[in-house]
């Protein structure tokens, strides 16, 4: 038998029951749609969290404090501190800025009834510049008022918008864990980007001046972090392997200190966000598996009530393998219509989804190819058992079946 009549008697095979054959789909429709919206969502808000860290600068490198490891001489430090700092910015050349930060979470900030958690960020003179930060309104701390660890503070976009709603911030005093600090500026910026592309919530922060922190926080001159900022991003590897060297011979122990560029960080969000996309997509094709045993049910059934035209197409010289084309192609059929309509629904959904939930969707080629091959072979795979029993039936004993 030629393909074009196993496909012209497949395809008949379906019209006769219409319905009996989208119900069949209906499992690859689901699962088809359910990888495509996954993949579509998730490679979205992967390519929206990317780019809102490379809107921090792909020329930034980040120390972080280690296990603080006892060092042998004075001159030397154990933990990230203002000295650190100093010696960095001494010995490293091509930077085009650096500066230190020391964070705490948890901080409640009060103006009037209102009261909001937030996370205090003390920063040197260039944390600013370093961190992207963008002045949105008042200005930037003074000299005078960094050196003396002066009680203001910037306000993040969000924090002044809650607690003022709509009142202009500038002049006012807040209240900073029962600190009072006078208010000179508000600030967005990329980190504010970030967070909302990853989690979609709001981050309230208060930026005050580094002194300021270390006074009120810990009482010492520890940092939590340092930022360097690189000027060419094709020297990032040469200052990220100088700046190691450098905190070695001022830290004692590489224990101490973490190093890691913009590069390491796109790296692992990557890897993170596509692990979790295709496992999230692998458990959604499982309904792929459920629905191709409902195509082999549905065969099994299909063959069973045309035994006896099995047995006459056989009577009449139509060979074995003419039998197993026919009822394999009518389950490939089967599968790919519904893969078709699952991949049209998937992408409609994702579509949706994000326009109603302010999250991107991008349907990657990829995610289109998988479908067309998950689909066809769930046809192939479990097709081959009915179209198998189909085939080997003998003329005589199928024509004696009623």
């Amino acid at each position: 038998m030629r393909i074009r009549e196993a496909l012209r008697l497949a395809a008949e095979g379906i019209r006769t029951n219409p319905l009996r054959a989208f119900l069949t789909s209906l499992g690859v429709v689901i699962g088809v749609a359910a990888v495509i919206v996954i993949i579509a969502i998730g490679e979205g808000a992967r390519a929206q969290v990317i780019s809102s860290i490379e809107s921090l600068g792909s020329n930034m490198i980040y120390v972080t404090g280690g296990s603080a490891k006892p060092v042998p001489y004075s001159r030397q430090s154990s933990v990230l501190d203002n000295s650190v700092l100093e010696t960095l910015e001494g010995k490293l050349q091509g930077l085009e800025g650096a500066a230190a930060e020391l964070s705490r979470a948890g901080a409640r900030v009060k103006y009037g009834k209102a009261s909001i958690t937030a996370n205090i960020l003390g920063g040197t003179a260039d944390y600013m510049s370093v961190r992207n930060l963008e002045l949105t309104s008042g200005r930037r701390f003074t000299d005078a008022e960094m050196a003396e660890g002066a009680r203001v503070c910037l306000l993040g976009s969000d924090l002044a918008d809650e607690l003022f709603a709509g009142e202009m911030p500038i002049g006012r005093k807040v209240k900073v864990d029962g600190a009072s600090y006078r208010v000179i500026g508000t600030f967005t910026g990329s980190a504010t980007s970030l967070l909302r592309a990853m989690a979609g919530i709001k981050i309230y922060q208060v930026l005050i001046p580094l002194a300021t922190a270390q006074r009120r926080i810990t009482g010492t001159q520890d940092v939590s972090a340092i930022y360097l900022k690189v000027a060419r991003a094709a020297d990032m590897e040469a200052v990220r392997t100088a700046a190691e060297k450098v905190l070695t011979e001022k830290m004692a122990y590489e224990e101490n200190f973490g190093v890691t560029s913009q590069a390491d960080l796109l790296d692992t969000l990557n890897t993170i966000t596509r692990t979790m996309t295709y496992l999230l997509a692998g458990i959604a094709a499982v309904s792929l598996v459920v629905g191709g045993i409902g195509i082999m049910n549905i065969m099994l059934v299909s063959v069973t009530e045309r035994i006896k035209e099995i047995g006459i197409r056989k009577a009449l010289g139509a060979t074995r393998q003419d039998i197993l084309a026919q009822f394999l192609i009518e389950a490939v059929m089967i599968s790919c219509a519904g893969g078709a309509v699952g991949m049209a629904l998937g992408w409609s959904i994702a579509a949706i989804a994000s326009r109603l939930a302010g999250w991107p969707s991008l349907v990657p080629w990829y995610s289109i190819a998988l479908a067309l091959s998950f689909s066809t072979g769930i046809g192939l795979f479990f097709g081959v058992y009915p179209a198998n029993k189909a085939a080997s039936l003998q003329p005589v004993d199928a024509l004696r079946y009623e």
